[in-house]
């Protein structure tokens, strides 16, 4: 039993009018017929296909459908053409049909579980780099169909009803069972799960409005670098071969980043030579060149410490979503290369540290971005989980609320995560919290003491331990005057 996938275009907007408009309550089989080109050896009458509703134009401009899976057929007929490259004429029969089409989004989304085992299923899948309109399935590891057609089955019930009555033989393809997760043991598992709010977010971007460049802002403390690392671990199907990880600071560079001189000695001798080598950004976009079918991501912490529109140079235009895939010379090197589109960057910020306002526009124009505010709610749902004592978990965020009310909603939940005792918060203040606070508000002496006065009201034992080393300072004040009278 094969499969194919035939992916319907430009010339053929009838039939995709006709399929997108049917009826699925009244639905009966029905045959059409269209012309391509480049049909593989193999593929013949009574191969099954999955049709997909493609695009009219090559521009990405939106169609008056939606583009995706729509229905399943059979080849009826074909009369192939006489070299690959010559017209083939196909008739296709419509055994089932959709009520509206699936992509890859809708799997993520909905199947997950199922999608990992059709995820380089041709055109379905995340990235077909194949052009031709009809495509063998080789039904490997990634591209198992009954995987694919039970995942159509938990959406769309209705479609077993339609095969039962036209084609009985593909019932047994709809009862696939994912399998345990067996892995490379260098494969590492991500934190985050499917229906996590940020995951969520960034699929429907990357799967659905084809973004590639994001922006995680926020204070320290909020998350931002943690969900930059997991959705990338995620987005590889935990292969970390397939994400880079790079940290910008004031001193780093194009040289550093894109490509640079890299000092080599010469054999055995002291003499040193300069080689141009590829850094961080060409390594990771070169790996993904050469694997169309698969995501990588480069995850940039701290976007704003160093210079961007200096360390990106003339990669400011060619990471732009438009301008992928188009071929332009490097500046130290003079070789041509490209920003391949199966290529995620993912920067993190604290706008705070530095207004992402002083940034070149053309640069933040290109990032699609997520603010990730202090959560009260998930330090609430934290300590639920950690079996904090009710009073303290209050108290905690209490003091969490006190301190983001008087530093301008700056202050993370990190610094509380794994706090559970007052101990706890005691010894967090002593090594952290007295610092970052004075050093926020140290033009505003009263705004201070008043917060002090705050959280000294919700945890006394500051204020004792403060009264303490108060006392103790004047006792040596004291001795101090006692020595030096006569």
């Amino acid at each position: 039993m094969q499969f194919v996938v035939v992916r319907l275009g430009k010339d053929s907007v009838q039939d995709i009018k006709r399929l997108d408009t049917a009826d699925t309550k009244s639905f009966q089989p029905f045959s059409f017929g269209f012309v391509c080109t480049q049909v593989e050896e193999g593929i013949g009458p009574s191969d099954y296909v999955v049709l997909w509703l493609g695009s009219d134009n090559n521009k990405g401009q939106p169609t008056g459908w939606k583009q995706g899976i729509r229905a399943i057929g059979q080849i009826a007929t074909l009369n192939r053409g006489g070299g690959f490259n010559d017209p083939s004429q196909i008739a296709i029969e419509v055994i089932a049909l959709l009520p509206e089409s699936l992509d890859q989004f809708d799997f993520l989304e909905r199947s997950a579980s199922h999608y990992k085992y059709f995820s380089k299923y041709p055109v379905v899948g995340v990235r077909s780099s194949r052009n031709n309109a009809i495509q063998k399935v080789n039904e490997d590891d990634r591209q198992k169909t009954a995987a694919l057609l039970t995942a159509v089955s938990i959406l769309f019930p209705g479609i077993k009803d339609q095969l039962a009555a036209n084609s009985p033989d593909l019932l047994k393809l709809l009862d696939f069972v994912p399998v345990g997760d067996a892995q490379p043991s260098k494969t590492k598992a991500t934190k985050i799960e499917d229906e996590d709010p940020i995951w969520t977010w960034f699929a429907a971007e990357v799967f659905k409005k084809h973004e590639r460049n994001f922006l995680f802002l926020g204070s320290p403390g909020t998350g931002k670098t943690w969900y930059a690392r997991e959705v990338a671990l995620k987005l590889s199907e935990g292969n970390p071969d397939r994400v880079s990880f790079v940290q910008f600071h004031p001193s780093f560079s194009y040289d550093d980043f894109v490509e640079g001189y890299t000092p080599r000695l010469q054999g055995t001798g002291t003499a040193v030579s300069y080689e141009i080598q590829a850094k961080h950004f060409l390594r990771i976009a070169n790996k993904a060149k050469s694997d169309g079918s698969n995501l990588y991501a480069i995850v940039i912490d701290e976007l704003t410490r160093g210079d961007p529109s200096r360390v990106f140079g003339e990669l400011l235009t060619y990471i732009e979503t438009d301008h992928r895939g188009e071929e332009f010379d490097l500046a130290y090197s003079g070789k041509p290369t490209f920003v391949p589109s199966n290529l995620v960057i993912l920067a993190t910020a604290n706008p705070h540290d530095r207004s992402v306002g002083d940034l070149d526009d053309a640069l933040v124009r290109r990032f699609s971005m997520k603010e990730f505010p202090p959560d009260k709610v998930l330090l609430k749902r934290r300590f639920e989980e950690n079996s904090v004592q009710s009073n303290m978990a209050q108290r905690l965020v209490h003091a969490f609320d006190l301190i983001n009310q008087q530093l301008g909603n700056t202050f993370g939940h990190a610094h509380f995560w794994n706090l559970r005792t007052e101990t706890d918060f005691h010894d967090l203040w002593d090594s952290r919290l007295r610092f970052l606070i004075g050093r926020a508000l140290q033009f505003d002496d009263a705004a201070l003491e008043s917060l002090q006065d705050e959280i000294a009201e919700v945890f006394p034992i500051l204020q004792t331990a403060e009264g303490t080393e108060a006392e103790q300072a004047e006792v040596v004040d004291e001795q101090a005057l006692s020595d030096e009278a006569p």
